[in-house]
């Protein structure tokens, strides 16, 4: 079971399990926690899915026309953004935050970014998250930050 943290009908994380769950909902109150299936979650976390949210439900859809990224460069300025984000993360991160499990995950994540290649991709791709989980790459979400 996934979850989705929302806030007034707005979607600020997700988790892929109940530890997960835990350290996101720790931060951010208040808050809604509404049941995801597995597959839902997958949707999203490859940015890959529109959602609707109504109090303590939520429909999430498939995107019937997916992202798209033409060339290296616009992967480059998309994952530039995406480290940046995780940077911040790591900057800002107490010991609290340095303990929980997505942390030590974003930081392998970003380490993997760090020396990505952006040249060996093929062209074009639909997004990067949906590039990964169709080539095995371990990778995260923004909504995942702890």
């Amino acid at each position: 079971m996934a979850y989705a943290i929302t806030y007034n009908n707005n979607l600020l994380r997700i988790a892929a399990n109940e530890t997960e769950k835990n350290e996101l909902t720790a931060i951010n109150t208040p808050h809604t926690e509404i049941n995801i299936s597995d597959s839902d979650f997958a949707l999203i976390k490859q940015n890959n899915a529109t959602w609707v949210i109504d109090g303590s439900s939520m429909t999430i859809s498939e995107q019937s026309e997916p992202g798209s990224m033409a060339d290296a460069e616009a992967l480059h300025v998309y994952l530039k953004d995406v480290r940046e984000s995780i940077n911040l993360l790591i900057t800002n991160a107490n010991a609290s935050t340095q303990s929980k499990t997505l942390y030590t995950q974003f930081v392998n994540y970003n380490n993997y970014l760090n020396t990505f290649d952006t040249s060996t991709v093929t062209y074009p791709i639909n997004t990067w998250e949906k590039y990964c989980q169709d080539n095995g790459i371990t990778y995260l979400n923004l909504l995942q930050l702890p």
